[in-house]
């Protein structure tokens, strides 16, 4: 999946929606995160739900869980939480929502 930073959509109105890449999280940002979640709880998806004033949004978090892997029933089953954070530009996001934002680049 194509990648690129949160700066380089420069209409802050357009960020709604867009993922923050779950494996390139900063480390403040996966502390918050890890304080959230239970332990059996595995984040997959991380949204920008909606824009806040003062630079803030507000993050639509998914996880899995542990407990559906040994449950009997034949469904899967997400949690999702809401909280808000300080938007940081660095963000890593993922896709290109169909806006042409897969930008070509290099590690290095």
């Amino acid at each position: 999946m194509s990648w690129f930073y949160l700066k380089d959509q420069p209409i802050r109105k357009r960020r709604v929606g867009i993922w923050i890449r779950v494996r390139s999280l900063p480390n403040e940002l996966g502390k918050k995160i890890a304080k959230i979640k239970r332990i059996s709880e595995h984040p997959w998806q991380i949204k920008i739900a909606e824009l806040r004033p003062k630079g803030e949004v507000l993050l639509e978090m998914w996880c899995s869980s542990l407990g559906v892997l040994f449950s009997h029933k034949k469904y899967d089953r997400n949690i999702v939480y809401h909280f808000v954070e300080k938007e940081d530009p660095d963000w890593v996001c993922e896709g290109d929502l169909g806006r042409g934002l897969n930008k070509a680049r290099r590690f290095g």
